[in-house]
């Protein structure tokens, strides 16, 4: 196991040359194989101490990158749960949006989401659902209060207003039936965002609208399950006092 190994021909199996193979360990488990054919001359005692050390560079490669998205992540993370808290030192948070890439000056929304039953949705199965829904991008999320995950989504600016809306609709719907596949998820959308002290006031519309959604759609799987600030209007104020029946 911690030692390169050399792993002959099989011709009938359609390896025609030898193999020089050496794991790749990383937090002590095995991560992978580094596979080195023979072609050419023969293995040597050179070609086993490199593959021990190319091995050992693949390891600490992965752990640095590991760690630089582990943190990335949090920043992240971080910045999304302080725009949805009210952060009051906006300057800082601009700061802190840009060295993130993160474009303030973009219009975004605030979407909120939640299981119907209250059970705690992880923001680890939210990233790994918007990852098939946009392959390649990187979603801001955070985790808030009650179980439920924050997600802060940019308007398309080249779009009219509400074809951009609908747009975000549209990958926010696509988003919560993959989360609903074993649960039943809420997805609730806040009013555009477009500065720093919008998005606290967008995440509140946001609970707001999940309780309409939570005390009116019913138990049914084909029920409305994501609703807009918007859709509503200021009657969201009212339907937030009104009990299902």
């Amino acid at each position: 196991p911690n030692r390169p190994v050399v792993v002959d021909a099989v011709p009938a199996s359609g390896l025609l040359h030898r193999f020089l193979v050496v794991r790749v360990v990383l937090h002590g488990k095995a991560w992978g194989y580094l596979a080195v054919m023979e072609f050419g001359s023969r293995f040597t005692a050179l070609d086993l101490a490199t593959s021990r050390h190319a091995a050992t560079a693949i390891a600490i490669e992965l752990s640095v990158e590991g760690r630089a998205t582990a943190a990335d992540r949090q920043a992240r993370e971080g910045l999304v749960r302080d725009l949805v808290n009210g952060l009051e030192d906006h300057a800082a948070i601009v700061r802190r949006a840009e060295l993130l890439s993160f474009r303030m000056a973009s219009p975004h929304l605030v979407c909120l989401l939640a299981a119907q039953d209250e059970t705690p949705l992880s923001t680890q199965a939210v990233e790994r659902a918007y990852t098939q829904v946009a392959p390649g991008a990187h979603p801001w999320i955070a985790a808030v209060p009650q179980n439920g995950v924050a997600l802060v989504l940019e308007l398309d600016e080249d779009l009219h207003r509400p074809v951009a809306l609908a747009a975000a609709k549209e990958t926010v719907e696509q988003l919560r039936a993959r989360l609903g596949r074993k649960q039943t998820v809420l997805a609730a959308i806040s009013s555009p965002c477009t500065g720093p002290a919008d998005y606290a006031a967008g995440f509140k519309e946001t609970q707001q609208v999940l309780g309409c959604l939570r005390s009116l759609r019913g138990c049914k799987d084909a029920a409305l399950a994501l609703l807009a600030a918007d859709d509503l209007g200021a009657a969201r104020l009212m339907l937030t006092m009104v009990d299902g029946v």
